[in-house]
């Protein structure tokens, strides 16, 4: 995915700047694609085994599957070791209540506010698109839409 590939680009272009020598050990879990019970427990059974001997000191994650993924299984394949997690949709508090050594950015969109910038900017519109996946980042997005839609009933479709 294109956004994973600049987290990493951002990452590196810090991370190297420092002229230190980090090991980076980077999995694509692939969880847009493939997911549930079984598929997770298999990357687990293949992490516990790739990762057996490597101490790691912070795990970054960058999307709902993985941290999902990291709440059940990282004390088992890691030990404690400290989660960042970012491109978290729809994030509140309650999703990491009774996890410890995790911290991260939540990724936010405000709907109704773009909607508004749109027409401040563009007010003649009165109709608006948006592009979307069936992926379940998209079927969240799809959900919040909906939800804000009901607001500009009469303005716009």
């Amino acid at each position: 995915m294109p956004w994973s590939e600049d987290i990493k680009k951002g990452i590196y272009s810090i991370l190297d700047s420092e002229n230190k020598n980090y090991i980076f050990h980077i999995e694509n879990m692939d969880t847009k694609r493939y997911n549930g019970d079984l598929y997770y427990k298999t990357l687990s059974t293949l992490y516990q085994t790739k990762y057996k001997k490597t101490q790691l000191s912070l795990i970054l994650s960058s999307d709902n599957n993985a941290l999902e993924f990291l709440k059940k299984y990282r004390n088992k394949i890691f030990g404690k070791v400290p989660v960042v997690f970012g491109g978290v949709n729809n994030y509140t508090d309650s999703m990491m209540e009774g996890y410890s050594n995790y911290t991260g950015v939540s990724e936010n969109v405000s709907y109704e506010q773009n909607i508004d910038l749109i027409l401040k900017l563009h007010p003649e519109v009165k109709n608006i698109y948006f592009i979307n996946d069936y992926l379940k980042t998209g079927r969240i997005i799809s959900k919040n839409m909906k939800e804000t839609e009901e607001k500009y009933k009469g303005k716009i479709n």
